[in-house]
């Protein structure tokens, strides 16, 4: 091999390394790049799904106190209400009704 091929082939080489390392760095950026937007993607997901979580857990919370409401109103007309409230604070109350 002439001296002239030995540098040529030198040049090539140091060439050829030198791309091989550039895009083995612009690989890795990009992949570095996806992983953070889907490290942020879950991450919003999951604030998303324990925002959910939390107002599902808030909407069940008043609609059991609503429906205990609904219930009371429905079942228990006010005038009883009045009574066993009375009751409670003097017994003799009742004698005096009946």
């Amino acid at each position: 091999m002439s001296r002239n091929q030995k540098y040529i082939n030198s040049v090539v080489t140091r060439y050829w390394y030198d791309h091989e390392s550039y895009f083995a760095k612009v690989i890795t950026e990009e992949v570095k790049k996806m992983l953070a937007k889907i490290s942020k993607r879950e991450e919003e997901e999951f604030t998303k799904r324990t925002r959910e979580r939390e107002q599902l857990a808030e909407a069940k919370r008043n609609s059991l106190s609503g429906n205990a409401k609904k219930l009371i109103k429905s079942v228990v007309p006010k005038g009883v209400l009045v009574l066993l409230l009375a009751m409670l604070v003097d017994p003799y109350v009742l004698c005096f009704i009946c």
